[in-house]
């Protein structure tokens, strides 16, 4: 295969992608919740792993559970304040921002999916980021493609179930905030009955 043909087939298979994930920028830039939704059944893929997204988490607007919100803006959570379709790595987890308010972070949490081909079952956010291979020195802050080597695509909507949050992971939330990021000073934003109801866990049924 000549030099030629091989250079016409990246820049061909490039394009491909790119008119995905110019088609899932479009998805990307809703609610948090909506999103998170339209995420499950759409393909994940870096370093030439791809796994079909199972489970997802929804974060954002005035929610203490979301990073940008529980930490404010810093260097470790800058990446969060920008317009949808871009890559946080945050504590071993693959996060993509959504939304196209860049002064609000709003994010999905990919927690699950199923090895494509195989149908094994990585599941937990630390699990499927080692299994991947994504690394936060060369992904974290940048776009979803070629840019970040982070591809989403396929068109998605698998049925799925989606939980509320519930009162004890609620709680949960607030003390672990308390104990170490503000060494015994309560959080000053009260989880209201809007954040125990929420639905923000979708998992594919």
């Amino acid at each position: 295969m000549t030099i030629f043909v091989m250079l016409f087939q990246k820049v061909y298979f490039l394009e491909q992608w790119e008119e995905i994930i110019m088609g899932n920028q479009k998805e990307l830039v809703k609610c948090p919740e909506e999103a998170a939704r339209s995420l499950i059944g759409k393909e994940l893929s870096y370093g030439g792993r791809t796994v079909i997204i199972t489970e997802t988490e929804a974060y954002g607007d005035e929610d203490p559970a979301c990073y940008g919100v529980r930490y404010g803006r810093t260097k470790n959570t800058a990446a969060l304040f920008v317009p949808g379709g871009n890559v946080f790595v945050y504590a071993g987890m693959l996060m993509i921002t959504v939304d196209d308010d860049s002064e609000k972070p709003k994010n999905v949490l990919i927690r699950a999916g199923k090895e494509k081909g195989t149908g094994k079952l990585i599941y937990g956010p630390c699990r499927l980021v080692d299994f991947l291979g994504i690394k936060k020195s060369i992904s974290n802050g940048k776009k979803l493609g070629e840019e970040s080597g982070v591809f989403i695509a396929g068109e998605g909507c698998m049925p799925c179930t989606a939980s509320k949050r519930g009162k004890l992971n609620a709680d949960k939330i607030a003390k672990d905030y308390e104990r170490r990021y503000k060494k015994g000073k309560a959080y000053s934003k009260s989880l209201t009955d809007e954040y125990v109801n929420k639905k923000w866990r979708f998992t594919a049924e």
